[in-house]
This record gives C-alpha cells, structure tokens and sequence, in this order.
C-alpha cells in the first residue's frame, strides 16, 4: 500500500517516455508553469475528473517525495486545498511505482491501494 505521504503525477505514456531521451521528465507545460503538478492519493479522483476527462488512458506516477531532488512546494489551487508542485525536474529513480489506468464508463476507477 502507498502512504497518504506519497505523491501522484498523472501523466500519458507518451510524456513519460521522452524521460528517457531527456534523462529528467519535465511534462508539457513545465516551461510556462515552471513546475511539475502532482496530488495525494486522497486527491487523485478530484484531479483525474477535473483535468483529465477528455483522456482515456492514463499513466500514474506513484513519487517517493525523499527521492526528489527539486524543491516541493505545497500550494491552493481551485480546490482550496495544497497540492504538491516539483519546482524541478523529475529524477525517475523517484518514481517507486507505475499504473496504467483507463477510464470506465462511469469514470476513472480509482486503484483500491493508494
């Protein structure tokens, strides 16, 4: 099971292999917003039907916060509640976990072990 302290980046397949040409992920975005958007598990549903309902499939990155070498910052966003922002690249040693999801008819089916 992953602890409430992990953190989540959803990303596509696609996004995440051009890590490997790149050496650290930085998601499409990053030069405008400067920093890389992740969430906690008890935030993930929220974020997957609010900034995702137009993918099918998606690539969640289960983060060991220890393992990241940029600087966290925990900031509101829409919700009112603090998400975590990498201010970084992405080292993938800090990734401990990949899951594939894809949406249902009813929505995204939220893995029972975060």
């Amino acid at each position: 099971m992953v602890s409430q302290e992990s953190m989540i980046h959803v990303a596509t397949d696609e996004d995440w292999a051009r890590r490997q040409s790149d050496g650290g992920y930085v998601p499409p975005g990053f030069a405008q917003e400067g920093f890389i958007h992740c969430c906690h598990p008890s935030q993930l549903a929220r974020v997957l039907r609010d900034f995702f309902a137009n993918q099918d499939h998606v690539l969640l990155l289960v983060l060991n916060p220890s393992l990241i070498a940029a600087e966290i910052k925990y900031e509101n966003v829409i919700d009112g509640m603090a998400h975590p922002h990498i201010y970084g690249s992405l080292d993938p040693q800090a990734v401990v976990r990949e899951l594939s999801l894809v949406r249902e008819a009813g929505g995204w089916p939220i893995p029972a072990d975060l």
